[in-house]
């Protein structure tokens, strides 16, 4: 019995410690399923793709934080135990509908299959979508396929930049096509290891053949290669290199390289990259430019000695001109004197015989007696005109700022002081200010306010302005009469020396007041002209192209005692 009891208590207590055992293992094993889960929830959570699971009806049942941000949920409620393909994978990049079916998510636990897609886009919470890449796998539990897995990180900024490089590298295909000059990239032992299609229009080698040839044997001066070589080295690039190359049929052809050494990840020279520019055109032009130089500088040679030699003949010229001038003053006042004293005989005993024997003579032989007076006052006259014409064309012009309508003004009150009694309206522009010589511009208006005095006697009131108008982008001045007028078909001689339109007896002068007018306003660098009609009046322009107008288009009348009003 006591055996029994014995073997009974040993029993127990073998059962005890393999209770024991049993407790202490399944108590590690539960802490170490309590430690992988923390693990793996910390791995959910941690990671930055988004990861998400599905059970065979398509819900989902878990989803980590990344995932919720990339898709826009709030929280895993939104998600879990819901379908996942209708909320985040229903419609195609097209717009079509994307059947449950053809989803890749979904395939992996039904075909138990990996699936790794980069083409498809997935939807947000929001409506909006994104390029997605992501891999499905399907989760299998003691031999059963029990749902599916999937990651996933949004790629659209990889997409972008594809698209940009595309973009960029369709954009340099069409250029490396296109180009006139010729691209080539150069190995480090001088290989072509690239060049564009305009290669062969250029050297004649198809751009098959080029490749892989040495760019050595191009070289029309094999020193060329090695000079270019030691500047690109030197400075890591090269721009304007001029070469002498050799094309497919020997002939010889000058080129500009520009290029640069193109390196490695680790800053290591990789090849050499350039472009290629056939120069001929170029070196044409230089040597044109050079031989035109030539010539010009040969053509600017011979000007200066044929300049010095004009200056000497010019200066020899004036010397002579000026001691010819000298010469024909000095005849013309001699001639003047010896042309006045008999003149001022034949005057003065013409006036002693009228005055003594007056009563003695008819009328007829009075009549002849007075004109020989009248003649020889008139050739006196026309000894000063002629004289004052000539001291005009010789004197030396003295520039200052003078007042036109003062010096008008002041020959009107002298016409009128000696003719009172003619009625006369003088309308003036005021303050008409131009740059000239005073004493000879002084002439020129005398000359011209006299003639419109004289060609207005009969006119009653007479009427005469000076003014000034933009003629043709100048300012042209102007004395303006309403006078007799005259034909204008006379206009050509009207400025012609001793040319006169009317008879002494009619309008008394030497034919020399408007020659003279035209020589000072010639002096001056200006130009005349004259419109006119007959029995209407004339206007008389002038221009000086030294002036320096100061003119307000305002007007002024001569009051009744000869004063501006």
């Amino acid at each position: 019995m006591i055996a029994i009891l014995s073997l009974i208590i040993s029993i127990l207590a073998i059962a005890i410690v393999l209770l024991y055992i049993f407790y202490r293992q399944r108590k590690q094993i539960l802490e170490n399923l309590r430690n992988s889960e923390a693990q793996m929830r910390l791995l959910l959570e941690s990671v930055g793709d988004g990861v998400f699971g599905v059970d065979l009806d398509g819900n989902c049942t878990f989803i980590n934080p990344s995932a919720l941000r990339i898709l826009g949920f709030n929280s895993a409620q939104d998600v879990e135990g819901k379908n996942i393909h209708s909320k985040i994978h229903h419609t195609q990049r097209n717009g079509s509908p994307c059947p449950d079916e053809q989803c890749n998510i979904y395939r992996a636990f039904r075909e138990n299959q990996c699936f790794h897609i980069d083409s498809e886009i997935l939807w947000r919470f929001d409506g909006t979508h994104f390029d997605v890449e992501y891999r499905s796998n399907p989760i299998v539990v003691n031999g059963k396929v029990t749902g599916s897995v999937a990651s996933f990180s949004d790629i659209t900024e990889r997409k972008q930049a594809e698209e940009a490089l595309r973009i960029s590298e369709e954009k340099y295909r069409r250029i490396f096509e296109s180009i006139l000059d010729v691209y080539a990239e150069i190995g480090l032992d001088g290989t072509i290891l690239e060049v564009s299609p305009s290669a062969q229009s250029q050297t004649g080698y198809p751009r098959v053949e080029l490749l892989g040839k040495n760019m050595s044997s191009f070289y029309a001066t094999p020193s060329d290669r090695e000079k270019l070589l030691e500047q690109i080295y030197r400075n890591g690039q090269i721009n304007d290199y001029e070469t002498l190359m050799v094309d497919k049929d020997g002939n010889e052809h000058f080129y500009s390289y520009t290029g640069k050494i193109i390196m490695d990840a680790n800053g290591k020279p990789l090849k050499l990259a350039g472009v290629m520019r056939d120069i001929a055109e170029r070196k044409q032009s230089e040597t044109t430019r050079k031989l035109a130089e030539g010539t010009l500088r040969k053509a600017h040679d011979e000007l200066e000695r044929y300049r010095n030699h004009l200056e000497e003949l010019v200066a020899k010229r004036t010397i002579d001109l000026e001691a010819s001038n000298k010469e024909l003053e000095t005849f013309s006042y001699s001639i003047a004197h010896d042309l006045r004293t008999p003149l001022r005989a034949i005057t003065s005993f013409s006036q002693i015989l009228q005055e003594n024997i007056n009563e003695q003579l008819d009328s007829e032989n009075l009549e002849i007696l007075g004109r020989i007076i009248a003649a020889g006052k008139n050739m006196s006259q026309l000894i000063d005109d002629i004289l004052e014409l000539s001291r005009i064309t010789r004197s030396n012009l003295h520039f200052t700022n003078v007042n036109l309508s003062k010096l008008a003004n002041e020959i009107i009150i002298q016409l009128k002081l000696s003719e009172p009694n003619k009625e006369v309206q003088w309308n003036m522009a005021k303050n008409i200010m131009v740059s000239g010589d005073l004493q000879l511009l002084n002439i020129a208006l005398q000359n011209l306010i006299e003639n419109a005095w004289k060609y207005t006697r009969n006119t009653s009131p007479a009427l005469i302005e000076l003014g000034v108008e933009k003629i043709e982008g100048e300012h042209a001045y102007y004395i303006r009469d309403n006078g007799i007028g005259f034909d204008m078909d006379y206009q050509a001689k009207l400025f012609e020396p001793f040319y006169r339109l009317h008879s002494p007896h009619e309008y008394e002068g030497t034919g020399i007041g408007l020659a003279t007018f035209q020589r000072i306003i010639q002096r001056h660098g200006g130009r005349v002209w004259v419109k006119a009609q007959k029995d209407q009046g004339a206007t008389f322009y002038f221009t000086l192209t030294k002036m320096h107008s100061k003119t307000p288009p305002a007007s002024s009348k001569l009051n009744k005692h000869g004063e501006l009003a």
